[in-house]
This record gives C-alpha cells, structure tokens and sequence, in this order.
C-alpha cells in the first residue's frame, strides 16, 4: 500500500501552509494601503486562497485517517471514506491515492467499486497510466483476477505503455537525424566549395572550421543523448536512426568513444546493434588509437594505384575467425560486394 503520512507530518504541514496564507495577507494588505479601490479584489483573493487552503487541509486529514483505517484493516469504512475523498477532493488526489481506494475496496468486498478507480486512471485521455507491473504484482488487488474489467484494464495500461514508448523513439529517432543532418551538410558544404574553390582555399578553411565547431557541438548534444537514453536498438530508431548514431559516435574525441566502449560492447552482446555497427565502431577506435584494425571494415582510396584498398589488419590470418565469431560475411565475399580484393 501506498502509506506516507504521519501525525507529525500533518502538523508541520498545517504549519507551513498557514505560514504562506499570512505572507500572502501581508502582501495583499501592502497593495490595499496603496490602492484602496482593490478592496474588493482583495477580499476575492482572500476568500479563494482561504477556501482552497482548508479543502487541502482537509484532504491531507483525510488521507490522514485513511492510512490509520488501512493499517488497522478496517478497510470496510475506509473504502467508504475514499467515496468521500474523491467525491469531494479530486483536485489534490494522485494515481497513488486511487490505487491506495483500489485496494481497500478489494479487501472490503466491493471489487467493482475498485475497478471504477482504477479505470478512473487508467481510461483518461491525458497523463497516461503505463505502470503495468506495480499493477500485476499488487497483492492486495489479486482478488480481481478473472474479473473481465480487470482483464480490460490491464490491457488498456499496456497499451498505454507502446504508447508512450512510441513517441518515445520517435523522439529519439527525431534526435538523432537532427544531429545527422548537421554533420551531413557541414560535409556537403565543403566537398561543394573544395570543387569550386580549391581544398586550400579560404572558403573552405572556413567551412572546415564551422564543420569542427558544429561537430563538437553534436558531440555534446550525442553525450547527453547517450547518458539519458544508453546505447539505443535499431527496433528503437529505425535503421537511418541507428546510421545517424554511430556516425555521430565515430567523429567523436577517441576519449568519448573509449569511455562508452562497455556500452557499446554490452549493446552488441544483448544485440541491440548489429555485428556490422559493432566493427565499425571497434576498426575505427583502433585506427584512431594508432594501431591495427581488427574486423578489417575499413578501407580508403590509394592515390598510386588510383584504387581503393583495405587499411592493415591486425593478425589478417586469423581474420576469418574474428568475422565469423561476431557474425560477419567472410572477408572475401565482404570485399567483392565492396568492389575490393583481398588477399593474404
């Protein structure tokens, strides 16, 4: 059960409130010296915070009196006392306190009262209930298995979850393909000028320099993403919103990526990112650290041979195997579907 008042707390709680009631008086009383034409604004005022401050001192009793009847399971009056508490005191009462007028209903016989509750929750159009399991493993609401509004309230509050989990990723999604736009204009901006101008140009230096700046920018923005959201799944933000992550995460400083290198790798082992994601992440930490890529995905444009070709490969014998363990096509058909060859 959901029991939070106590004696002491009630007093302290009157106390403060009638300590702001008094403020606000004085301070009404400083504008009636000034303008006695707000006389009647102030009684107004008077009579509604007045009005409002005792029907919340009232409510908070109230609750006061519940959680004594609850603990004493004498749950008979205190499902008739939640009648009179929602009834009249609505405007101060939190999901909590239906749950808590759930259950003393269930114990006192009235299960259809306990459903009226909690589809009150449950059914609304705004601030929508997702709490399945505080609802499922409730002991005190058991009884109401088999109850076929029960069974529809539960199914309402998953619903209600892939909801909220809905616009949840497409939040997400929509974050991440901001940040990618920004890092694919900055790029187009420069391989445009670089063509027009020259890559030693001063346009282009420019646009160079706004490129760094808007990358830390990203860089920042995709740290907060990571340290609210974790390492997101594909099934999260789509396939576009998975690229725009990791294309973000790779142009990051080599200190963020090995920092988050355990997110990273716990994300793939829980497959949440694809084997492919994952090597890429792995071969480009390694080439920025200076050493060796593992999984061999990388590759740049030789300008001797006027070809591209694969960038070393750390023990390229044993190639095959670290592919294969992680899930990756082997290297040679890899490299003909990239128009590369491969060879020992």
């Amino acid at each position: 059960m959901n029991r939070r008042n106590s004696h002491m707390e009630q007093v302290l709680f009157n106390k403060k409130l009638g300590g702001v009631l008094l403020f606000f008086a004085f301070i009404c009383f400083k504008l009636l010296l000034m303008n006695p034409k707000s006389l009647l604004l102030f009684f107004l005022f008077a009579i509604s915070v007045g009005s409002f401050g005792q029907d919340f001192t009232i409510y908070r009793q109230l609750v006061y009196d519940l959680d004594s009847l609850m603990q004493d399971e004498q749950f008979e009056e205190a499902a008739v006392l939640y009648d009179t508490l929602f009834a009249n005191y609505d405007l101060f009462v939190d999901d909590g306190e239906y749950i808590n007028g759930a259950e003393a209903n269930v114990m006192a016989g009235r299960p259809e009262r306990a459903c009226d509750f909690l589809e009150h929750i449950v059914f609304r159009k705004f601030g929508l209930y997702t709490d399945y399991e505080a609802l499922i493993s409730n002991l005190y609401l058991m009884p109401l298995q088999g109850n076929e509004r029960w069974n529809l309230i539960l199914e309402r509050v998953q619903e209600n979850y892939r909801v909220i989990v809905s616009s949840q990723n497409e939040k997400l999604k929509a974050d991440l393909e901001i940040m990618y736009s920004d890092y694919l204009a900055e790029r187009s901006y420069v391989y445009a000028y670089s063509n027009a101008y020259g890559d030693d140009s001063k346009e282009v230096q420019l646009l160079r320099d706004s490129m760094v700046y808007h990358d830390s920018i990203n860089q920042i923005r995709l740290i907060n993403f990571i340290e609210i959201n974790g390492v997101v799944s594909q099934n999260q933000v789509g396939t576009q919103g998975i690229m725009s992550f990791f294309m973000i995460l790779n142009i990051a400083d080599t200190s963020v990526r090995i920092n988050y290198l355990p997110l990273i790798e716990e994300a793939f082992e829980k497959q949440k990112i694809s084997a492919r994601s994952y090597a890429n992440f792995i071969d480009i930490l390694q080439m920025d650290r200076g050493f060796y890529q593992i999984y061999g995905t990388r590759f740049e444009f030789n300008d001797s041979t006027e070809k591209p070709s694969f960038l070393p490969v750390q023990n390229p014998e044993t190639l095959e195997e670290r592919r294969a363990e992680i899930g990756l096509m082997p290297m040679k058909k890899y490299a003909r579907l990239m128009g590369l060859r491969w060879g020992l």
